[in-house]
């Protein structure tokens, strides 16, 4: 009887202790760690700084496990129509690219924990029957990736 106390004990301080390594980032604030500097980014500027910054945003999907994504992502950058959007509090990202002492860093399973929305761009990529969408935040440009789809044949 001891024996299983203690069993039951040390697991559920592993599970207390552990949890907090996987649960969602919580992304308070914007602009700490920007990939790009940018005061006021423009759609029309998103694709020229991110060809610029080509290498980075290489190494930011690398790290996040979707290097399949990088070559079409900068395909349908040069020529896609970005959508101005209002990201509310609660929403959340299967990733997000930014830059921390100017190395590319990525988060994994983020939400908006801010107090207001924050200002971006959206993208949506169609991609091996995969509908991808892109998130750039205004003021920082990082990169994320929202959310992904199948899209019916």
């Amino acid at each position: 009887m001891k024996i299983k106390v203690t069993a039951i004990f040390l697991m559920v301080s592993l599970m207390v202790g552990v949890s907090p390594l996987f649960a969602a980032t919580q992304l308070k604030k914007l602009g700490a760690s920007p990939f790009y500097k940018a005061k006021a980014l423009k759609a029309d500027q998103v694709y020229p700084i991110l060809k610029k910054l080509q290498s980075d945003v290489k190494t930011g999907f690398i790290q996040a496990g979707a290097v399949n994504l990088f070559q079409p992502f900068m395909k349908a950058m040069e020529n896609a129509t970005l959508e101005a959007v209002s990201v509310q509090p609660g929403e959340t990202f299967i990733w997000m690219l930014y830059k921390k002492k100017n190395k590319p860093k990525v988060f994994h399973d983020v939400v908006w924990a801010g107090k207001s929305p924050f200002q971006a761009y959206r993208m949506v990529m169609r991609h091996d029957q995969r509908e991808y969408t892109f998130i750039f935040p205004v003021i920082c440009f990082n990169i994320a990736l929202q959310k992904v789809a199948d899209v019916p044949k």
